[in-house]
């Protein structure tokens, strides 16, 4: 039997999707990797960004590491790629903040918008994930729905461990600024002098669970500081802090409900460890993960159609200034024209720069062609291309580029993309 293919570390051993998400200063794509026959996430950050604290980057990677476990995020490897750092992690179909504002968009979530099965079978795995990092020496300190991964097998795991630290160092340190999402904040984090251990994640697993149940975190609609301010003095929020009628979360049990009182105790020291809380009698609801591929995967909570779709690899070749030969796939013989105007002058035609072979169309190349430095118009451009690619219905598609005239008031170019058999 022969061992298995590592992980490419290259930008040449992976093929980018549509993009899963963005932030400041960093970029996270669905990808395949053709050697293993597998699709991933990669995250890319612009090591150029002053947000970028390389010190911090390699910290958290270190750490994903070294905590290799069914429920923390499982990374593959990473790698330099120009001006950006490339970390490879396992896909997942999304967060349970997706699950939550999906199945809000979908029914009437008034009386609640998990059921007490998904919810425990959810947190119970959760909860190994916690119990596992705890004893390694770890404090995640940003636990939340948006932090909670949904694996495409049912599998859940906790991600972006880039908030986290070490118990000693949590413990004897005086942080500055609290580190973490302010509505998930434990009272001990806010007071200052005073550290802390991994408790702090336990009262975060209480508000993840009011939030899987009313879709919010208490005190969502307020400033940090005002959060914070109540989170001290404030009463911990309960099932039923945010209803708007009277008993709007009835249906849900008293052994929810004294779960949630336990995490949130304001005495870090009257919290249950995971390992505690593993026992509580709530999570003897719990079910396995293919429960949760019945109930939030099957049933499309994630949209995950669009998700089974392959990835292609698109080839072109330049035929003139503006049209080009291109195949993805099995389909071949497809031609591509891009026609770049501006309202009130007439079309343009672009010198496209780039060599004459096959290439992956990725936002790298569309850059090179369209000789344009911001990358949303080249991932705006790439998206397009994909989208022709895998919705064959659409056969011309016009959307402008944030780049362009820099006048106020001058209008932005309008790219056409038209797909001719």
């Amino acid at each position: 039997m022969q061992p298995l293919a590592a992980w490419p570390s290259s930008e040449s051993g992976y093929q980018l999707g549509r993009i899963l998400g963005k932030g400041s200063s960093s970029t996270v794509q669905e990808a395949y990797c053709p050697l293993l026959d597998k699709r991933c996430a990669i995250k890319r950050i612009d090591l150029e960004s002053k947000r970028v604290r390389m010190e911090d980057t390699i910290k958290e990677i270190r750490l994903m590491e070294s905590c290799q476990h069914q429920n923390i995020i499982s990374y593959h490897t990473s790698f330099v790629v120009g001006s950006e750092l490339w970390i490879v992690v396992k896909l997942s179909a999304g967060s349970l903040l997706d699950v939550i504002e999906h199945s809000m968009e979908k029914r009437d979530c008034t009386h609640g918008v998990l059921d007490e099965v998904t919810i425990a079978t959810l947190l119970k795995e959760v909860l190994k994930g916690l119990e596992h990092f705890h004893k390694n020496g770890n404090v995640h300190r940003d636990l939340k729905s948006g932090n909670i991964l949904l694996g495409l097998n049912g599998e859940i795991q906790i991600g972006d461990l880039g908030c986290a630290e070490t118990q000693e160092i949590c413990r004897k340190r005086n942080f500055a600024i609290p580190v973490g999402t302010p509505c998930w904040i434990a009272p001990e984090v806010l007071e200052q002098g005073v550290g802390y251990d991994s408790k702090v994640d336990i009262w975060s697993l209480g508000i993840t669970a009011i939030e899987l149940v009313t879709g919010s975190a208490p005190y969502r609609h307020y400033q940090p500081m005002e959060i914070y301010i109540r989170t001290m003095l404030q009463e911990p929020p309960t099932l039923d802090f945010g209803a708007k009628i009277n008993n709007q979360y009835k249906k849900y049990s008293n052994a929810l409900r004294k779960m949630i009182s336990n995490c949130l105790q304001k005495d870090p020291k009257k919290r249950p460890t995971a390992t505690q809380l593993l026992k509580n009698t709530f999570f003897k609801k719990a079910k396995d993960k293919q429960f949760l591929v019945e109930t939030l995967l099957k049933n499309d909570v994630l949209h995950l159609s669009n998700l089974e779709k392959p990835l292609h690899q698109i080839t072109m070749h330049r035929e003139s200034l503006t049209t080009w030969n291109w195949s993805f796939g099995n389909k071949m013989a497809a031609k591509l024209v891009m026609i770049i105007s501006r309202e009130g002058l007439p079309s343009r035609e672009q010198t496209f720069n780039f060599r004459l072979a096959q290439n992956s169309l990725t936002a790298t190349l569309v850059a090179e062609i369209l000789q344009v430095d911001e990358s949303l118009d080249a991932e705006m451009v790439t998206s397009n291309v994909s989208r022709l690619v895998n919705e064959p219905c659409d056969r011309c598609i016009t959307f402008p580029l944030h780049s362009g005239c820099s006048t106020p008031g001058c209008p932005h170019e309008i790219v056409q993309l038209q797909l001719v058999s």
